[in-house]
């Protein structure tokens, strides 16, 4: 498989989840959301960051952009919700998001 179609199948799985998580966000049970853990805005927040990692080096390797619009790298972001603002702590900025590798 090439990279090219690794990243393919990266993005359409990606695209799958969320369409999963809205057919169930429109037929759940609002008193469903508070008891699920992972919260089901940090699932989404995850699928939505690793969509756009995706699609952005997939942009790159295909040289799909225009030399005067790169892309920008995203900073990591934080996945607590309990923290006012989107900055990683030290101990979560080293974390590598597992399972979306193109290698």
């Amino acid at each position: 498989m090439t990279k090219c179609e690794k990243s393919q199948e990266c993005i359409e799985n990606l695209l799958n989840q969320i369409r999963k998580n809205y057919e169930f966000y429109l037929s759940a049970d609002p008193s469903e959301f508070s008891k699920m853990k992972p919260t089901f805005s940090l699932q989404m927040r995850k699928i939505l960051m690793s969509l756009r990692s995706c699609i952005a080096r997939y942009a790159a390797h295909i040289e799909a952009l225009k030399p005067t619009q790169p892309v920008g790298d995203m900073p990591r972001i934080t996945y607590n919700e309990e923290k006012f603002d989107l900055i990683p702590e030290e101990k979560e900025a080293e974390e590598v998001y597992q399972g979306f590798s193109l290698d």
